[in-house]
């Protein structure tokens, strides 16, 4: 069986980059591969890989609740700025 590393450089050559929805994918799968690259796909677990989507998941929701912080901040600012 092929390393995931491998695989996911395949199916990455394979894509169009110059679209930014499949930049972003790229970029996800470029933190896949660092997490997993060296493993055999057909060793890798179910539950590896729900680990890692619920770490996917803290994270996003920690930046989109920084990012709300910022924006709910930055209204504030322009209003008391008037």
């Amino acid at each position: 069986m092929a390393l995931i590393k491998s695989l996911v450089q395949d199916y990455v050559n394979d894509l169009q980059k110059d679209n930014d929805t499949i930049k972003a994918y790229c970029l996800d799968l470029e933190r896949f591969v660092d997490n997993f690259g060296t493993r055999e796909a057909d060793k890798l677990t179910s539950d590896e890989i729900n680990k890692y989507l619920l770490a996917l998941t803290t994270e996003l929701a920690s930046a989109l609740a920084s990012q709300r912080r910022t924006d709910i901040t930055l209204r504030l600012a322009v209003s008391i700025t008037g």
